[in-house]
């Protein structure tokens, strides 16, 4: 981890990502602290991305999506894993060959659950100089219930979109069935309290507002159909190629996006991508732009990204997506921290991404596993991963006569693992390691390990004491 920028106006937490790319060797959710240590990963997944942790029924639970990735769309599953990292709830879209893809797993708080499908059909795109039955991508979103997977809500965009509105323009897309036209890109979904929902469309440059009962578009912000008049001189509505659209505050009509400005360098309309804050007034029809956030170094993300207002401090986090980096600002546009977990001039080729990226506290991991212990040429390393409750660990050591262990050193816990130096190990037979929480409270052990050196030295004597003469 690389750290260009750093101050103390950074939020504690944890980070949430889920790394991929050619240069991570192991892929799959993770969990970093506010200095950029590991807390927890995992492997056992296939490809995961939007790594976040939700609350529901009025408990905290890591979610994300994991299956195979097509493209720029997935095909799988959204999991709910509790304080234990244990698989608790696994959700699935509801309908025939449908898959849950990769783009948004959204927890309300109701109860429910936002996702979003890509599903392959066939439409009219003679306007596009496609045939009659060119094969698309059309994009689905839907509300489950999470505790019964019932269908609550269901869209399309097909229903409601002409293909034509587009602003992709792949020239070889659309006439086979293994390569069918993205012509919307569905890529976030959000619920408002009066129960309609905002969703984003990357290949239509648009942000939709949707009736929650009819499914009927209430106004369109940006793309070809905009609604509203900017008056910020066009720095509202000239968003391009953007992620994850949310309501700030749905009272004062703001709402956070990550505008990325390019997808690819045949469709780059800035210099830089950045997070965006908007203000829409829906009575007067007006949109305006708050503030912008730009990375460190002016990152031009071709892909993914995500944007997120603190809730105690107002700062904003924004994960780069196609870019290894994320960052805090505070809400007026002061960059605070930047973190590279990826070289940066690596950053066009995608060899280390993250799709989102997020920060909170809300997290306690409580794994049931015990803290993990090695020796090594007389070091002995501790790590637990997933734990946050710890603070300290105490090597503790048991002489080869002895019943009891007993406290030989005490390390602060300051990055996943700690290494205590051996020292008079001859007198220990075996060691293990106890887990101090905030108190230093003894909270957990280890499992015991066995001191080779000891061993050695004992059958180094017994050696010595059968070759003596009588």
């Amino acid at each position: 981890m690389i750290h260009p920028r750093s101050s103390d106006k950074c939020e504690d937490g944890y980070v949430f990502l889920a790394p991929k790319g050619p240069s991570v060797k192991d892929r799959g959710p993770m969990i970093l602290d506010s200095a950029g240590n590991l807390v927890w990963m995992s492997n056992q997944y296939l490809m995961s991305m939007d790594l976040n942790v939700q609350t529901y029924k009025g408990k905290q639970y890591l979610t994300f999506w994991t299956g195979r990735q097509a493209g720029t769309a997935g095909a799988g599953e959204y999991k709910m894993l509790n304080e234990s990292y244990h698989v608790v709830k696994t959700l699935r879209p509801v309908g025939d060959n449908l898959h849950g893809d990769l783009h948004e797993f959204k927890i309300t708080d109701q109860g429910t659950a936002l996702i979003t499908i890509y599903n392959k059909t066939r439409l009219d795109m003679r306007e596009l100089g496609r045939s009659e039955r060119a094969w698309v991508t059309d994009c689905l979103f839907q509300e489950i219930d999470v505790e019964t997977n019932k269908l609550i809500f269901q869209w399309r965009a097909s229903d409601h979109y002409s293909t034509a509105e587009t602003r992709e323009s792949n020239p070889l897309a659309g006439y086979i069935s293994s390569m069918p036209f993205d012509f919307f890109h569905i890529n976030s979904v959000d619920k408002d309290s009066q129960g309609n929902y905002l969703i984003s469309s990357r290949h239509m440059h648009t942000l939709t507002y949707i009736d929650g009962q009819t499914g009927s578009i209430i106004w369109i912000l940006g793309g070809t159909r905009n609604m509203f008049e900017d008056i910020s001189g066009g720095l509202a509505i000239d968003f391009s190629w953007q992620h994850d659209a949310k309501w700030v505050s749905r009272e004062a009509g703001i709402i956070s996006m990550f505008d990325n400005r390019q997808a690819g360098v045949f469709h780059t309309s800035g210099p830089f991508s950045r997070g965006l804050l908007l203000q829409v007034d829906e009575q007067n029809r007006t949109a305006k732009l708050l503030q912008q956030y730009v990375s460190l170094q002016h990152t031009l993300s071709p892909s993914q990204g995500s944007m997120q207002v603190l809730p105690e401090t107002g700062n904003v986090f924004i994960g780069w997506g196609h870019s290894a980096s994320y960052s805090e600002f505070s809400r007026d546009g002061t960059l605070l921290c930047e973190t590279h977990f990826g070289a940066s001039w690596l950053n066009w080729w995608g060899r280390a991404v993250s799709y989102r990226a997020f920060k909170s506290k809300n997290w306690t991991g409580k794994p049931l596993t015990n803290p993990s212990i090695a020796i090594d040429s007389g070091r002995l390393s501790v790590s637990w991963n997933g734990a946050t409750r710890v603070r300290g660990w105490q090597l503790e050591g048991q002489g080869p006569e002895d019943n009891e262990f007993r406290a030989i050193d005490v390390l602060v816990k300051e990055s996943f693992e700690e290494t205590f130096i051996l020292a008079n190990q001859e007198r220990f037979a075996r060691y293990r390691v106890a887990a101090l929480d905030e108190n230093l409270q003894v909270f957990q052990y280890s499992d015991e390990v066995e001191n080779v050196v000891a061993s050695g030295v004992a059958g180094l004597i017994f050696d010595i004491v059968v070759a003596t003469p009588a």
